[in-house]
């Protein structure tokens, strides 16, 4: 939208704010890139999704029918350049100024294949002289590392756009809508793709059942944390032969009126950094396909009402984005107790608290990999499990192994998974996802049965870690807490550049090694070789490490004296 009066008279804004527009729109994006005007075409693969085929679920999303949104799905298909040259003869008499296109694989999930076969279709898109750039819309749970290299491939040949479908971050509406999926599946979409050639996109919508006001902004909060290169926002809205169609017709789900969507999206653009380009802030759907609401089909009516609620209110995107996690005066942290209370087994430093940092796709990230993968970011905070030698026995690890063949051979997947790890990549996306939440359930139950010697139940070898870990705090690392179990020790930390995680951790190990070795007199490893640890995605995933920290000694029916416990005060 072109402002009629100035935002501001700074000189330094983004070139689009320059320009006169109250948000990073897509049409400017695709200017300031390729110089000229440039537009999607709509390809129909002939994929499906997981949550059709019965991988992850049935019946696909609850909202969606693929004709519906999709161009490419409401007409015979072609092939893939018959698909684009179709669809260029339409668009020539809308946008006859238009010479170059982006081939945008749009309906189903279009990773959903062998790479062999992504590669050849992505490929013949490529080949077709008008086409500049590919964007590729898929789920965040089957971009498997193959694919995401595959992706980054093409991202280092020419433009492309990966939408992942994100939809919103409460994982009790993704349940509703029969994603299939939650939330974590995006975490570690972003995750595995930080330092790709490809921009990321995310899907947003709004009006979902059960979310209140609150609940969307929530969304938008954590998009931006995730830093993702664009957004697309629309409504809620029906489309018929859908189990949606059914509810809002039972009166069972209301849409979201205009009113409330235009003042919801402009509060959700003012959460979001101004580098985010906003690729879409409505959506429709054909006439024959559509129930409502009948508002969201006269897209340049609800287009005008959001660039004057813009304008009414004199604000733009990112005007209250603030992408810096600070975890401090939380009412939550200040009212919390320590478990247990006695001075011997709890401790609290009244030191000025730092400001926690999460997880950045786009930042440089060191990775190492042994028989565990190790992610290391500078000055992110990171979560770390080391446990003692003994802490796992031959039996334990045989019963859990068990279960997880079980649990492989019920789903019909090779039951050698259980003990070889590497052989996942060869697991659907979603499987894969479900046995690594199963696997870890099973590994910290286990883990908190306390097997073996537990020393560390001695309050005095546990001091000896505990003061280990203090003694660098606030120099080359800042402490949140820690546990230091029986026969295990938990952290949350975060590194200061230059320090890392791989050093300090194996100089804990040594060192607290050789202090409790001569306490018992003995000698020989004390500790496991190599710790679990995970960068921190979010601050949300920050205070549930938190809790799950505080709260291990309980769960672990442990106490007092048994374990030492240690947190930053929040004053």
């Amino acid at each position: 939208m072109q402002s009629t009066k100035p935002l501001t008279s700074a000189d330094n804004f983004p070139a689009w704010r320059q320009s006169g527009l109250r948000y990073y729109s897509y049409r400017f994006r695709l200017r300031e890139l390729f110089g000229h005007r440039v537009q999607k075409v709509s390809i129909d693969a002939g994929f499906t999704c997981p949550n059709v085929d019965g991988t992850v679920a049935k019946g696909g999303c609850t909202f969606c029918d693929n004709r519906s949104f999709s161009p490419s799905r409401r007409l015979p298909r072609a092939d893939i350049r018959g698909q684009i040259d179709q669809s260029l003869a339409r668009m020539r008499v809308r946008y006859s100024d238009c010479e170059h296109f982006l081939a945008y694989f749009q309906p189903a999930t279009n990773t959903y294949a062998p790479v062999d076969r992504l590669r050849a279709l992505y490929e013949q898109a490529l080949d077709h002289p008008q086409v500049v750039g590919l964007a590729i819309g898929t789920r965040p749970d089957c971009v498997p590392d193959e694919v995401i290299a595959l992706l980054n491939e093409f991202g280092e040949r020419t433009y492309l756009s990966v939408e992942y479908g994100m939809q919103t971050i409460h994982d009790r509406s993704l349940d509703w809508m029969n994603r299939g999926c939650h939330h974590d599946s995006m975490i570690d979409a972003m995750r595995r793709s930080a330092g790709c050639k490809f921009e990321i996109s995310a899907h947003a919508i709004l009006g979902l059942p059960g979310e209140s006001h609150d609940d969307m902004l929530a969304t938008a909060r954590e998009l931006a944390k995730l830093d993702v290169d664009g957004v697309k926002l629309h409504n809620l809205y029906c489309v018929k032969n859908t189990k949606l169609a059914d509810q809002v017709a039972a009166g069972e789900v209301t849409l979201m009126g205009q009113e409330d969507y235009v003042k919801t999206v402009v509060d959700f653009m003012e959460l979001l950094p101004p580098t985010m380009v906003i690729e879409r802030i409505s959506g429709d759907a054909p006439p024959d396909y559509f129930i409502g609401p009948e508002w969201c089909l006269n897209k340049g009516a609800v287009k005008r009402e959001i660039d004057a609620e813009f304008e009414r209110r004199d604000t733009w995107q990112g005007k209250y984005c603030n992408s810096t996690l600070r975890v401090e005066s939380d009412t939550k942290q200040a009212a919390s107790t320590p478990i247990p209370t006695e001075p011997t087994t709890v401790a609290s430093d009244r030191t000025t608290r730092p400001a926690f940092q999460t997880f950045d796709p786009k930042a440089e990230t060191h990775r190492t990999e042994r028989k565990l993968p190790h992610w290391f970011q500078p000055g992110v905070a990171v979560f770390v499990t080391f446990r003692t030698i003994d802490s796992m026995p031959r039996e334990v690890v045989e019963r859990w192994q068990s279960e997880l063949r079980e649990w492989l051979t019920r789903n019909k997947l090779n039951p050698k998974v259980a003990s070889d790890l590497s052989l996942l990549r060869d697991v659907p996306a979603a499987l894969a996802k479900e046995f690594r939440r199963l696997r870890d359930r099973l590994w910290h139950y286990s883990l908190d049965e306390c097997h073996g010697a537990c020393v560390l139940r001695r309050p005095e070898l546990a001091q000896i870690v505990g003061n280990s870990m203090k003694h660098f705090d606030n120099d080359r690392y800042d402490l949140d807490s820690f546990v230091v179990m029986p026969n295990h020790v938990h952290v949350l930390l975060q590194f200061r550049p230059p320090h890392t995680l791989a050093k300090q951790t194996s100089s804990w190990l040594r060192f607290t090694a050789r202090q409790i070795n001569a306490s018992l007199s003995q000698h020989g490893a004390f500790w496991q070789a190599e710790p679990f640890d995970h960068l921190v995605r979010s601050p949300e995933q920050f205070e549930y490490l938190q809790n799950y920290i505080e709260e291990n000694p309980s769960k672990a029916n442990l106490a007092p004296g048994e374990y030492l416990y240690w947190k930053r005060s929040s004053e």
